[in-house]
């Protein structure tokens, strides 16, 4: 797809602005095809995706945080919060289910599906840190699948 330069363009509907010319600091001018070049002393370069978008006057530079910033952060949200991490309905539903295979026509307090809930949240918890332990001790930080089986034989479970 070749990029096509930007140049000022009417407003489709309400009080928008319309983009200027752009204008090029000494030292920069506009390329082939639109693109911003940078003459150095070897010749000219590309410029930075930032700089040509501060140039044109077009807000297409997002903030990026840097890998597993945002991951710790949600770590800390769901370790303050006291909130179930399983959605009510569909834990609900599946309580049911598998009730159903036992018993037609059961009926549930719903007390007894918050405890449900409650030790299934704990359980899952308790089952992925005991498979985060068997990652690190294999100088790993991912968790992959073998590392479960490992602590479904440990505990003795079916697989």
């Amino acid at each position: 797809m070749a990029r096509t330069k930007l140049s000022a363009r009417k407003s489709i509907g309400g009080k928008g602005k319309t983009l200027k010319k752009p204008t090029f600091p000494p030292g920069y001018g506009e390329g082939k095809n639109g693109q911003i070049m940078i003459k150095s002393l070897v010749g000219f370069k590309y410029a930075h995706k930032a700089l040509s978008s501060s140039i044109t006057g077009t807000e297409s530079h997002l903030h990026h945080s840097r890998p597993g910033t945002v991951a710790l952060r949600e770590i800390r949200k769901f370790q303050k919060s006291t909130k179930h991490l399983i959605p009510k309905l569909p834990m609900q539903r599946l309580i049911r289910e598998i009730a159903a295979e036992y018993k037609d026509d059961l009926q549930f307090q719903p007390s007894a599906i918050e405890a449900l809930h409650e030790a299934c949240e704990a359980y899952i918890a308790e089952y992925l840190n005991h498979a985060n332990l068997v990652a690190l001790h294999a100088k790993r930080v991912t968790i992959q699948p073998k590392d479960m089986e490992l602590v479904k034989k440990i505990r003795g479970q079916s697989l």
